[in-house]
């Protein structure tokens, strides 16, 4: 019916769009009392689209799950993952080491959950994919689809 080309081109065209923003939101939303949660650069080089069968993929670095919902208590973090944190962060202090620092913050994580989990998780996505951004990719893809079919009706009805 509707064209591919159609629907891929406005499937790429909001592709494009909510990777850009997702892009800016981790660079500069501050999202928690401690600012911006990309220390390293790591998850916003992560964030791509792609578009497979008329269906438009977002993708990013697995622990986006984590800075959209958080982490509750009960469990430790893995405490490398803490120290690279430490270090991307530029959290550096005279009197503790790098290693002292993370076994801290994993072990209070562990026990209490992160922050963004105690504040009820972010809004990063749901700022992103709102109900009038869904709308006008809904809306764009009825246009394209009611358009064709009334060409291909056209078409067959006069014979050509």
């Amino acid at each position: 019916m509707a064209g591919e080309n159609e629907i891929t081109g406005i499937l790429n065209k909001y592709g494009a769009e909510i990777s850009a923003e997702l892009k800016d939101f981790i660079a500069q939303k501050p999202l928690t009392v401690y600012g911006v949660v990309d220390a390293s650069g790591k998850l916003k080089r992560s964030v791509h689209f792609d578009i497979k069968d008329s269906v438009m993929r977002v993708y990013a670095l697995y622990y986006i799950y984590y800075i959209e919902h958080g982490r509750k208590g009960g469990k430790r973090p893995p405490q490398k993952v803490i120290e690279q944190w430490i270090v991307d962060k530029g959290l550096i202090l005279k009197d503790i080491s790098v290693k002292s620092l993370a076994y801290l913050i994993a072990r209070k994580i562990g026990e209490e959950g992160t922050t963004i989990w105690k504040q009820g998780g972010t809004k990063l996505l749901e700022d992103i994919l709102t109900p009038e951004l869904k709308g006008q990719i809904q809306s764009q893809l009825i246009l394209t689809f009611r358009a064709k079919t009334n060409a291909l009706m056209r078409s067959a009805i006069v014979g050509k």
